[in-house]
C-alpha cells in the first residue's frame, strides 16, 4: 500500500510538472520599438572624457578631455508610412583640458526613422544606419542578443566593426517595464590625413577598438532613459615629415554617459 500511494504521488507530481512546464517554459518577450511623438521634447544630460596616452621616444604622454552637453529631442511628425521625423540638438557643447574650457558650436541633425530604429535619411548628411541604436527586429527575452554594424568616423578616424546587444533584465518602473541592455563593441581602427598636425608632417594611425555598455529603455514609451558606456582604442600612431618616419604606441579610452534630465516641477500659480 505505501508503495502504491508513493508511486501515485510520483505520478501525480510529473503530472503536474509535465502540464505547468509550457506555460513555463514561455518566456515573456518584449517589442522594442521607438515611439517619439509630434511635438513632443526629450531633454539628456551627456557627460564623458576622452583620455589619450602616447608614447614617443621612451617618454610617455597623458592627456585627458572632459566634456558635457544637453541633448534634446523633439519629434517633428509621424509620416504615412510610420516613420519618425525627429530633430535631434546637442547644445552647450563645452570640453575641458587641462584646466581650460572650450565651448563648441551648437549642432543640429534632422533624422527620418522608422520604429525599429532603421535610420532613412539624416540632414546634413552623416553616417548613421540606427537611431538611438540598432533595435531588435523581432520581440526579445531575456538572455537573448541581436547585433548591429559599426561605422564611425570622426577627425580623420575611422571606427568599423560589430556591436552586440544582450537584453539582460526587464523591470517594472513607474513609466512602465524597463528594459535592461548590456553591449559589447569588437572592431578595427584606422585613420589617415590626421588633422591638427604641423604642415610637413603626416599622421596615420591603426589599431583595435573594444568597448562594454549599459542601455536602459522605457519600454511602454518606446525611449532611451539612460546610457554608459566605455570604449578603448589601441594601437599604433605613424608621424612621418622631413625623411623620417615615427611610430609610436597610442592607446585612447572614450567614456560616456546620457541620462534623461528630470523634469522641473511646474510653476504655475493660481
Amino acid at each position: 500500500m505505501i508503495r502504491w500511494i508513493r508511486w501515485t504521488a510520483a505520478a501525480l507530481a510529473l503530472a503536474v510538472i509535465a502540464a505547468a512546464f509550457p506555460a513555463a517554459a514561455q518566456t515573456p518577450r518584449v517589442l522594442l520599438r521607438l515611439k517619439i511623438d509630434p511635438g513632443k521634447t526629450l531633454n539628456f544630460n551627456v557627460s564623458g572624457s576622452v583620455t589619450f596616452s602616447l608614447e614617443l621616444n621612451k617618454s610617455q604622454t597623458t592627456t585627458t578631455a572632459e566634456h558635457s552637453a544637453r541633448e534634446t529631442v523633439r519629434g517633428v511628425r509621424r509620416n504615412p508610412d510610420g516613420s519618425f521625423v525627429v530633430e535631434d540638438a546637442l547644445l552647450d557643447f563645452r570640453v575641458k583640458t587641462e584646466g581650460q574650457t572650450q565651448s563648441l558650436p551648437d549642432t543640429r541633425m534632422t533624422l527620418t526613422v522608422r520604429p525599429d530604429g532603421t535610420v532613412v535619411n539624416v540632414t546634413p548628411p552623416h553616417p548613421m544606419d540606427s537611431y538611438p541604436f540598432t533595435l531588435p527586429d523581432h520581440p526579445v527575452a531575456v538572455g537573448d542578443s541581436w547585433t548591429g554594424p559599426v561605422d564611425e568616423e570622426d577627425s580623420g578616424i575611422t571606427i568599423r566593426g560589430t556591436e552586440t546587444y544582450t537584453l539582460a533584465a526587464v523591470e517594472p518602473s513607474a513609466g512602465g517595464q524597463v528594459a535592461h541592455i548590456q553591449t559589447r563593441i569588437e572592431g578595427s581602427v584606422a585613420g589617415a590625413d590626421l588633422p591638427d598636425l604641423p604642415p610637413d608632417m603626416k599622421g596615420r594611425f591603426s589599431g583595435s577598438a573594444s568597448g562594454t555598455g549599459t542601455i536602459d529603455w522605457l519600454v511602454n514609451q518606446g525611449r532611451l532613459l539612460q546610457t554608459a558606456d566605455t570604449l578603448s582604442i589601441e594601437g599604433t600612431l605613424e608621424l612621418s615629415g622631413q625623411n623620417e618616419t615615427v611610430k609610436a604606441p597610442m592607446t585612447v579610452t572614450v567614456t560616456s554617459k546620457e541620462e534623461a534630465a528630470p523634469v522641473a516641477p511646474s510653476t504655475s500659480t493660481r
